[in-house]
């Protein structure tokens, strides 16, 4: 999407193979509301690694990451097991 709009929302599939298709977020995000249908690890600018970096986060349940001045372009999603949904709120700064 264009880095002119304040929020985007973007949809990924998260699977068990590390460096899989990211969210990306064109210009940078400073916030980002993540969500899912199955517990999955996220890790932002980088690939996770096999599940075993990244920060976990349960199934159903909405997290909020507000990265100040990191400006984040990509999150990347991977699963213990099986395949998940990942919802993602991008907030850009102004």
């Amino acid at each position: 999407m264009a880095r002119y709009q304040g929020v985007e929302f973007q949809k990924i599939s998260a699977t068990q193979t590390s460096g899989g298709v990211p969210a990306t977020f064109e210009g940078g995000i400073t916030e980002c509301t993540i969500s899912s249908d199955a517990a999955v690890f996220v890790c932002f600018d980088q690939p996770c690694v096999n599940s075993k970096e990244g920060i976990l986060l349960p199934a159903n349940t909405p997290f909020r990451f507000v990265f100040k001045g990191a400006n984040v372009t990509r999150v990347y999603a991977e699963t213990a097991s099986s395949t998940a949904n990942v919802y993602l709120m991008g907030v850009r700064g102004r």
